[in-house]
């Protein structure tokens, strides 16, 4: 059993218990204990790791994503939403290659790890993918992903 201690977790058990400088324990990668500090589990483990002020608590969920967007940052500032669309990211995005969006998408999942997300729900406009390609890359990173289609709505007469 592997043991990590003087670590703060944040559960999400029916209470949402937060132990400050507990220990959780690992069999099988299974969590078996989350709590204060236990002697029968440390007499059980074979390995123990301090943890020294670090936090462990479930993975965060980001329900609205378009990892592909990740590479048309800083693209247009200070517009309203429809100038900032029409004008720079729709345009933009018909431009967008497989590759561009793979790379992209692989960043957004490197930074979406790194802050502690594990499951998103992401959106993509067709232009430009390969949805195979995506699918690879977010297996590859270990998370998990819903793939929601882009639906928009005009007004009479826009075409687009």
């Amino acid at each position: 059993m592997k043991v990590f201690q003087h670590v703060n977790i944040v559960t999400c058990d029916q209470d949402f218990h937060v132990y400050v400088d507990g220990i959780l324990a690992l069999e099988n990668s299974q969590i078996v204990y989350v709590g204060q500090e236990n002697q029968e589990i440390f007499k059980q483990a074979d390995q123990i790791i301090d943890y020294q002020g670090a936090w462990i608590m479930p993975g965060l969920v980001n329900c609205h994503t378009h990892s592909a967007m990740t590479g048309l940052r800083g693209i247009r500032d200070d517009s309203n939403l429809h100038e900032w669309l029409e004008d720079y990211i729709w345009p933009a995005e018909a431009e967008f290659t497989p590759e561009m969006t793979t790379k992209a998408v692989k960043e957004a999942l490197t930074e979406m790890l790194q802050s502690g997300t594990t499951t998103f729900n992401d959106m993509y406009n067709p232009n430009g993918v390969e949805i195979e390609k995506i699918y690879e890359a977010v297996k590859a990173s270990k998370m998990r992903c819903y793939f929601s289609p882009t639906l928009l709505f005009f007004r009479h007469g826009d075409h687009r």
